[in-house]
């Protein structure tokens, strides 16, 4: 598979950072794979802000910059302009923060978004998938 620009969604690294049991290794193939450069790993700038809301609850704020530190090193931010809120705005997303999402990845010329709630997505003109999906596809 050559080189493909992947959003990578907050639940992807969030499972990763936090060692969620049940999604922790599939999710962290997903980011080692950024990192080694199989994809080019995109995370939106919305999602920093959000991981750490969740981060610094679940331990400190020193902790949780190191956490989104470690993460930036790996990942391409996607912007999150203004043609991107216009576009969220007027869709007929029912998730807006669902919606920034999805036209971040848009917007970053991306070739698909990889998350584990592929629902949410179920709009998107791109492939979703999941993290298992998506490392069949790269392992193929």
């Amino acid at each position: 598979m050559a080189t493909r620009k992947i959003l990578i969604d907050s639940d992807i690294c969030l499972d990763a950072i936090t060692s969620r049991a049940t999604f922790e290794k599939e999710s962290a193939m997903i980011l080692q794979y950024s990192e080694d450069n199989v994809i080019y790993g995109v995370v939106s700038a919305e999602s920093f802000s959000n991981m750490f809301y969740v981060l610094r609850k679940l331990s400190s704020s020193n902790k949780a910059i190191q956490q989104l530190t470690n993460l930036r090193r790996i990942v391409q931010i996607g912007e999150i302009t203004m043609a991107v809120i216009d576009q969220a705005l007027r869709s007929d997303w029912g998730d807006f923060e669902d919606a920034i999402q999805y036209f971040c990845a848009l917007e970053s010329a991306c070739d698909a978004i990889v998350t584990r709630n592929r629902y949410d997505f179920r709009l998107s003109v791109i492939p979703v998938y999941s993290p298992t999906e998506l490392i069949s596809i790269i392992n193929s």
